[in-house]
């Protein structure tokens, strides 16, 4: 079942690394997921820099429901082993699959950056245009300063698409409580 195939993606990364950390992890949804439980479980010391993009680790934790993938004991595992200056999550606002919620429950508790954008699961818009997942990358494994490259990547995308002629409705993403979440809309127009 999916305790298997958990165990088993998570036995493959590690043999493809040959017992030694990998420079830096990028994984997204399930591959987030599997990430994170490889961190949980050791499968890579030190733990490597990571760019989780809509992690389903409380998805994947819930439908398992077994002792070795309980969501409360898998997250006690997880804290203290991703530095908040080499780990970023990037969330998409209008995800179905993965709820924002639970990337920012996850984001508090292991004390991490979130980077919520306007996006759905596959975060096909602002997180992964031009180079901006290469500079996540990057960053996370110079341990630099990620206020630098997560400053606002929405404007980032609408300013390439205004440059090209495009019209754009940038919507820019805000918490507004701790139960609810909302987006603020940009101004709609094109740059001559």
């Amino acid at each position: 079942g999916l305790e298997a195939s958990l165990t088993g993606c998570m036995q493959i990364q590690a043999e493809a690394f040959g017992g030694h950390s990998p420079d830096a992890i990028v994984g997204s949804s399930w591959g987030g997921a599997v990430a994170l439980l490889g961190v949980a479980h050791q499968k890579w010391v030190p733990t490597p820099p990571a760019v989780l993009l809509a992690p389903a680790l409380k998805l994947a934790c819930v439908k398992c429901a077994t002792d070795g993938f309980a969501y409360e004991s898998v997250l006690e595992r997880l804290k203290g082993k991703l530095c908040a200056s080499r780990c970023v999550i990037v969330q998409g606002c209008r995800d179905t699959t993965v709820k924002p919620e639970d990337s920012m429950e996850l984001a508090e508790v292991l004390q991490i950056p979130l980077l919520m954008v306007d996006g759905d699961h596959g975060l096909n818009s602002v997180a992964l245009s031009g180079d901006l997942l290469e500079r996540y990358v990057k960053a996370v494994h110079a341990g630099s300063a990620l206020e630098e490259v997560l400053q606002d990547p929405a404007a980032l995308w609408a300013e390439r698409e205004r440059s090209a002629g495009k019209k754009v409705q940038q919507t820019v993403p805000k918490v507004e409580s701790e139960s609810g979440y909302e987006a603020e809309k940009g101004e709609e127009g094109s740059v001559p």
